[in-house]
């Protein structure tokens, strides 16, 4: 039971991880893409 109970601590703890990871990496793509959009004005 403790076994399966941490394995699926540490899966939810990598999705977590994986999540916020993604957000961050889109959250720097969108501001590369507003400097683009402003140094062509």
């Amino acid at each position: 039971m403790i076994t399966m109970v941490q394995k699926m601590v540490s899966g939810l703890i990598q999705v977590l991880m994986l999540t916020i990871l993604f957000k961050q990496l889109i959250a720097v793509i969108i501001r590369m893409e507003k400097y683009k959009i402003y140094g062509l004005r």
